[in-house]
């Protein structure tokens, strides 16, 4: 499945167009509509916890 990494899309900017499977897009499909993982619909943080079990800011693809 995905790899459990202290990595955000906030603090790496990545590229969402080329990380589909970003913590963000595994959270918010973001990228697929924004590109943009640091945009602000697109953080994915401890507020967004409550979505799901986890924090997904702590996943990677």
């Amino acid at each position: 499945m995905r790899t459990f990494l202290r990595y955000t899309c906030t603090s790496y900017h990545y590229n969402c167009s080329s990380y589909h499977y970003s913590c963000c897009t595994f959270h918010y499909n973001c990228c697929s509509y924004y590109y943009n993982c640091y945009s602000l619909h697109c953080n994915c943080s401890v507020r967004d916890i409550n979505y799901s079990s986890y924090n997904c800011s702590s996943y990677k693809y």
